[in-house]
């Protein structure tokens, strides 16, 4: 398969994310990083991303070292959530053949740290919608 064949990620989403009620971050084609001051979110953005690509809790583990054991201090997945209600991971995905993806999961809050992750596929959608 060729490099023309295939789907490219064009944005990240997030909603309710701590930090970050409504928040699209654009990927470039050549080269994207992210960068900031400590505590700008830029950790919250990677796990973000790799909730969408893989959301399966059952491989997903985000804990710093210094966090210890404790809920208090959970900063994975749980800790990064806005407050309350649910949050969104969404990845926009352009086809090789001119379509448009919406790919990511729904996270709701239950009993810390306790998540409930629903993926969902959004497909067929024009390019020129915002």
């Amino acid at each position: 398969m060729t490099k023309k064949n295939r789907a490219r990620i064009q944005s990240l989403v997030l909603v309710n994310w701590n930090g970050f009620f409504y928040q699209p971050f654009d990927m470039d084609g050549g080269v994207t990083a992210l960068e900031g001051e400590n505590g700008a979110g830029k950790t919250t953005v990677m796990i973000a991303a790799f909730v969408a690509l893989l959301p399966d809790q059952r491989l997903l583990q985000f804990r710093n070292v210094s966090e210890g054991g404790g809920i208090e201090g959970d900063r994975g997945i749980f800790g990064r959530l806005g407050s309350k209600g649910v949050a969104y991971s969404i990845l926009e995905l352009h086809s090789a053949k001119g379509g448009r993806i919406l790919a990511g999961v729904m996270l709701r809050k239950k009993a810390p740290p306790s998540l409930e992750l629903t993926p969902f596929i959004i497909e067929g959608l024009a390019r020129d919608l915002p």
